[in-house]
């Protein structure tokens, strides 16, 4: 039986490529089988549990699937916003579900995050 969110699932991920297209056709393109940019930059987290709270954060690469995160907090596993800036100066804004974080030590934490659909 199909689901009425099956429906959804093309839909948002054209959204997430259409809206990460300007990095994804920069010639950093990764052409490995997860197709990843590597990309390090700014992002900000914002964590909709908490009064949407936000914390800094660096992308480490990121593909239409997701993105890597380096931080100077854990992240709970759920689901949060990635806002970053593209080179055009564009804001984007990605629903992510973080399926994992590992603590580096020193206070640094790394995570991956899968991308659900573009917040508006």
């Amino acid at each position: 039986m199909k689901h009425d969110l099956d429906c959804l699932v093309p839909s948002a991920e054209d959204r997430i490529l259409s809206a990460l297209q300007e990095l994804l056709d920069s010639p950093e393109w990764d052409r490995r089988t997860s197709r990843r940019v590597s990309f390090f930059g700014p992002v900000t987290v914002g964590l909709p549990d908490v009064d949407y709270v936000t914390l800094s954060a660096f992308a480490r690469d990121i593909s239409p699937g997701g993105v890597g995160l380096v931080h100077l907090m854990p992240l709970q596993k759920g689901e949060v916003v990635i806002s970053l800036t593209l080179p055009s100066g564009k804001q984007v804004s990605l629903l992510t579900e973080i399926c994992w974080c590992r603590d580096y030590g020193n206070g640094w934490y790394a995570s991956g995050g899968r991308f659900l659909t573009v917040d508006e």
